[in-house]
């Protein structure tokens, strides 16, 4: 199978099926990277910002590292959780079966061009939309992949966030508390020594 565009949007489970059993790593690399593309640029338009082709340049190739370090670790992290929950399968063909996932990402680029000085309150459901898309892809990927339920998969897919998302969260919200907690401590303390004559 070549590049299963079409079939990826209509048939999607087909599509991964089949690229299970067939897939190119290069048609892979090149939808991923096309995809990451085009999903930064269209952010980058809706942003309203300009940059310089350098700036805009040096940004492309910095996020598209961060997200392949991102898609490394979640992709790892996945395939732990899938074999835990009692799936069977290769974290190198999982890498790859995950770049076909990223394939509605390419619309954010025709909603930079389109929805450029649209309000957040417009945009804000086209991006869950696509969000969601995505995740439905990964999840038809474990599924497809693994040979994991429909639960399971979402259990898989979930866990990296969850693991990330949450201590992150937390040691956010214990830094912020031990600013705060000392600013008001500070403030009490200069407040204290002016009364004092």
């Amino acid at each position: 199978m070549t590049l299963p565009v079409p079939e990826i949007f209509f048939s999607p489970q087909k599509a991964i099926d089949e690229l299970k059993n067939s897939f190119s790593v290069t048609n892979a690399v090149i939808i991923q990277l096309s995809a990451w593309l085009s999903c930064l640029t269209g952010l980058f338009l809706l942003s309203g910002r300009q940059a310089t082709l350098g700036q805009f340049i040096f940004m492309v190739i910095f996020s598209a590292l961060f997200l392949a370090c991102f898609k490394t670790a979640s992709a790892l992290m996945m395939h732990l959780f899938a074999e835990s929950l009692g799936g069977e399968g290769k974290i190198t063909k999982l890498m790859f079966l995950l770049c076909y996932a990223d394939v509605p990402l390419h619309f954010f680029l025709p909603l930079g061009l389109l929805l450029k000085n649209a309000s957040f309150f417009w945009i804000a459901p086209i991006f869950m939309l696509i969000a969601a898309w995505v995740l439905s892809l990964t999840l038809k990927t474990l599924k497809s992949h693994y040979g994991l339920s429909g639960p399971r998969a979402f259990a898989a897919a979930a866990a990296p966030s969850l693991l990330v998302i949450a201590p992150l969260g937390a040691l956010l919200t214990m830094v912020a508390g031990f600013f705060a907690g000392s600013a008001i401590l500070i403030s009490q303390i200069f407040h204290h020594m002016s009364l004092i004559p």
